[in-house]
């Protein structure tokens, strides 16, 4: 993922190419509440097996990298968008 995310760095277009990474709700396992907010979580500890951390951190990668003014990146936590039938 980091070296993707150079790749589009190092563009040399004006605008610089977009970035969406695929997560996953695991990321959020820890957290007791019944709603996950679609934000980047701060507490290691709302992952709570190894695939889910390692999902973590590209999150906290990639939000330094967006907030470093790095280019254009985003998130998908994909069992937050697509849900089961009833829910």
């Amino acid at each position: 993922m980091v070296n993707l995310i150079n790749l589009a760095l190092s563009s040399p277009r004006k605008v610089k190419p977009a970035f969406f990474f695929s997560s996953s709700v695991s990321t959020t396992l820890g957290v007791p509440d019944d709603v996950v907010q679609e934000d980047f979580l701060h507490d290691p500890s709302s992952a709570v097996m190894g695939y889910g951390q390692s999902k973590w951190v590209c999150e906290r990668i990639i939000e330094h990298v967006g907030q470093e003014g790095g280019g254009r990146m985003g998130v998908f936590r994909i069992g937050q968008m697509v849900g089961d039938t009833e829910k």
